[in-house]
């Protein structure tokens, strides 16, 4: 039987995992210091990742598998303009051996 778990959803306050009924994690729009992504090889499939970083050095992790992850990637354009319209086309065109790509750090 197939889990619904993780979903993933954002709002105004920030994006949220949810990996079991009860509770939720995530990160605050306002601590987000970093978007990563990457490609993950699966053997069957090939998925996206997201890393949405913290500034001291976590990362929340977002895959194109999870329920919401559109909605999500919608949300984080709106929320973060400055990364602008075709910041998620880049991490789409990557394949699965590329490095991971930088498309926003906080300067410090």
């Amino acid at each position: 039987m197939k889990s619904n778990y993780p979903r993933l959803s954002a709002d105004t306050e920030g994006v949220w995992r949810q990996d079991k009924p009860e509770g939720r994690f995530g990160i605050r729009w306002d601590e987000v210091s970093g978007v990563v992504g990457h490609k993950l090889d699966c053997i069957d499939t090939i998925d996206t990742v997201l890393e949405l970083e913290f500034e001291y050095g976590e990362f929340l992790e977002l895959n194109s598998t999870w329920s919401g992850f559109d909605g999500v990637v919608a949300s984080i354009t709106s929320h973060m303009p400055f990364l602008g319209e075709n910041w998620f086309s880049r991490i789409e065109g990557l394949g699965p051996r590329d490095r991971p790509i930088v498309i926003w750090r906080k300067k410090t």
